[in-house]
Parts: structure tokens; C-alpha cells; sequence
């Protein structure tokens, strides 16, 4: 989970202890941040996957601050996309090649 090393290893705590001179909700502006570039980087879906994944990064960034444990985000992460997969991503694709199938099978006498 490259990501999460990247936005929760890296960048929410490096701004967690850039901060912590400056404000003392540190860790909450290093979530909201991190989690703002996070929702942008995932802008091939379109505003409202960038909203998503926003909205999923605070959930993975809490996890983390909570923690202090990157597993335990990657283990979040992981679980959601998961979640994903099973309840919306796999459902459309056999709807999809039902459909597909079921078009091609049609045959005029």
C-alpha cells in the first residue's frame, strides 16, 4: 500500500510536526490537508471520486493519528476498497456481461 506510506508515513506526519509550532489541532490540519491532496491525486474519477476518496482518506488518516500505526491505515484501506469491490465494483461488472450476454443470444427466426 504505497499510499498510505506516501500520504499517512510521509506527508500527514510531516505536516503533523511542521504544524505543531503553529496551531495546536496539529493533527487534525495535517489530516484535513493530507487528506485534500489525497481526494486530488484520485481525479481520473471525476469530482465525485475525488470527494470519496477525500471523505475515505479522513477515515485512513484517523486511523493512523489514532494508532500511530500504518498498518493499522493500510489494514483500513485495504478494507475498504474491498468493500468497494465486493458491494459495487463486481456486482456492475456481472450486470454488464449479463446484459452483453444476454443481447447476444438474441436470435430472430
Amino acid at each position: 500500500m504505497e499510499e498510505e506510506i506516501i500520504f499517512r508515513g510521509f506527508l500527514q506526519n510531516a505536516l503533523q510536526n511542521a504544524l505543531k509550532n503553529y496551531t495546536s489541532k496539529n493533527e487534525l490540519w495535517a489530516i484535513i490537508i493530507t487528506s485534500s491532496v489525497f481526494g486530488m491525486v484520485h481525479f481520473q474519477g471525476g469530482l465525485t471520486y475525488i470527494g470519496l476518496a477525500t471523505i475515505a482518506s479522513v477515515c485512513y488518516g484517523y486511523t493512523y493519528y489514532k494508532t500511530g500505526k500504518i498498518l493499522c491505515s493500510m489494514i483500513v484501506h485495504f478494507g475498504l476498497n474491498l468493500l468497494h469491490l465486493l458491494l459495487f465494483t463486481y456486482p456492475m461488472a456481472i450486470g454488464s456481461a449479463a446484459s452483453i450476454f444476454s443481447s447476444a443470444v438474441v436470435v430472430k427466426i
